[in-house]
């Protein structure tokens, strides 16, 4: 009795503990901390302190009056006082990240602004997001305190003046305004974020002043545009499954990327630019790419590199940027290149020079067309660490039978998206054995495929494929088509298993076995019988 009631003091101290309080706190709901902040004064401040460490902005100015609509905007419903003032202050502190969604009259701030007892009202207010774009509310969030800043595309340019002064501590800058007018103030402003560490940007501001400018940030780790739609750069390339053509006036960068080439090479950069890039995820054309990858990898520290071009590029200029990459960027854990359309193909005796890229784990070309059964090979042979594989968007598809290449070489993909050609039968007898045994997802993308192939696909895939492995197929494809591509996704474990049964009576091989829908079928019924 004596150890069970030790234990019990022992777990009531426990349970006063700050630290410990707020760890269980930031894993319960909402609801659950209103419960708790009731249960003793110790667990009210830490269930508070979380409750309104994250708040919108309506909330947390409802602390001070009930509020009113006037058309789109909320107002205040009534003059404050002292005593609004005193209860507002006893949460205000609690505050770390604070959300913009609602519209507020611009009298709201004004009465915040006038009746504030500090400058920094939110005294521990760590990031914010999409705050008021007018210069005369901005300053008013603009906390030496806060690291993590998002802005929206109404932004006013002219607020990123404010932020070397009055938010000097900045570490992760999202920044998707499309106003370029104040020409040089975006790159003069955050080339004095000597705290700046990630920086996503709209691609209208990415132009020659600002690559330049950045390039002296000590801490910088990446680098990310973002299009008109506020996606990330990425979602503007060629879809998975096909060919996006985005319109040029959404994609094309500000500055003429000819020029903007040419700028780099007229700039005086530092002996040791970007001495922290990790990753860049940027839209600029290929030829642009190739002369800020040099500067941007001089301290041989980048591992992600992700190029969106927005034009129509040359097979050339594809095959040059490819070869460039596998010459100076050795050290890359993630590629991903794409082109606007399939403008040419490659040819098939070129080199990629993708091969030099030996810790590669993820590797996406998108519209990177017609190459060879040898140039294939070459390419993947030494990439053995590969876990993610997408070829998609070329004018010529690629055969199903390359998936027995892909997975001798291979074997650690967990995701493979290919446009998938059934018809095209191989030159040269496949491999006896091939396995993609840590495949968890395959897309075949847009492949066109008969009813009478179907047996003959899941036959092939039960081959190479994992049991639990998903088989994926593009959402658009023709209602005979896509029930087709059922039958195969239906049928490919069932073949799978009856595999793994025969390995285990021991009369086949895994691989060396060949079934039907219809011998399956067969086989089940005679085993019924018996």
């Amino acid at each position: 009795m004596e150890d069970a009631s030790g234990d019990e003091a022992e777990t009531a101290q426990a349970l006063v503990i700050p630290e410990l309080l707020r760890r269980i706190f930031e894993f319960s709901s909402a609801k659950s901390n209103v419960s708790h902040a009731r249960v003793c004064k110790n667990w009210c401040e830490e269930a508070l302190s979380v409750l309104w460490s994250s708040v919108e902005a309506y909330p947390l100015f409802t602390l001070l009056a009930p509020m009113k609509s006037f058309g789109l905007e909320l107002s205040f419903a009534r003059d404050l006082g002292e005593g609004d003032w005193a209860r507002f202050e006893r949460y205000a502190w609690r505050v770390k990240s604070l959300h913009f969604t609602t519209q507020f009259s611009p009298s709201v701030f004004h009465t915040v602004a006038v009746g504030r007892r500090r400058l920094d009202f939110l005294p521990n207010l760590e990031a914010v997001y999409d705050p008021p774009p007018s210069v005369n509310v901005f300053p008013l969030f603009a906390h030496a305190s806060v690291r993590t800043l998002e802005v929206h595309p109404s932004f006013e340019a002219k607020n990123m003046g404010l932020l070397p002064s009055r938010m000097p501590r900045i570490e992760r800058l999202t920044c998707r305004t499309r106003d370029t007018s104040s020409g040089s103030i975006v790159p003069s402003a955050l080339k004095q974020l000597q705290s700046l560490v990630h920086l996503t940007i709209s691609h209208e501001c990415l132009n020659v002043d600002l690559f330049h400018a950045l390039a002296s940030l000590p801490n910088l780790q990446s680098i990310t545009t973002v299009c008109k739609r506020n996606s990330p750069v990425h979602q503007m390339a060629p879809s998975p499954f096909g060919v996006a053509t985005a319109p040029q006036a959404d994609v094309t960068p500000s500055s003429d990327t000819g020029s903007a080439a040419a700028g780099v090479a007229s700039r005086v950069f530092p002996l040791n630019p970007f001495p922290s890039l990790v990753e860049l995820n940027v839209q600029i054309r290929f030829t642009t790419a190739i002369e800020w990858i040099q500067i941007a990898n001089r301290a041989g520290s980048l591992r992600v590199l992700k190029i969106h071009s927005p034009c129509k590029e040359s097979a050339a200029d594809y095959m040059h940027l490819t070869n460039y990459v596998g010459l100076l960027c050795t050290g890359l854990e993630t590629l991903e290149l794409s082109r606007c359309d399939a403008a040419g193909c490659i040819p098939s005796e070129a080199s990629c020079g993708l091969e030099a890229l030996t810790s590669l784990k993820s590797l996406t070309l998108r519209a990177f067309d017609a190459w060879s059964d040898r140039q294939l090979e070459h390419m993947l042979a030494p990439l053995s660490e590969l876990e993610t594989l997408v070829i998609t968007g070329g004018q010529t598809k690629t055969p199903l039978h390359q998936i027995a290449r892909i997975a001798l070489h291979c074997a650690k993909l967990k995701t493979l998206k290919v446009d998938v050609d059934t018809w095209k039968m191989p030159a040269a007898a496949l491999p006896d054995s091939f396995f993609l045994g840590h495949l968890q997802t395959l897309h075949v993308g847009s492949a066109n495929i008969a009813q009478t192939q179907a047996t003959f696909v899941a036959n092939f895939l039960s081959r190479a494929l994992p049991l639990g492995c998903l088989i994926d197929f593009g959402p658009d494809l023709p209602a005979g088509v896509a029930s087709t591509w059922v039958e195969v996704q239906k049928w490919v474990p069932v073949l799978i298993k009856a595999r793994l049964e025969e390995r285990g009576l021991g009369s086949e091989s895994n691989f060396g076995f060949v079934a039907t829908p219809a011998t399956h079928a067969k086989t089940a019924k005679r085993r019924k019988k018996k």
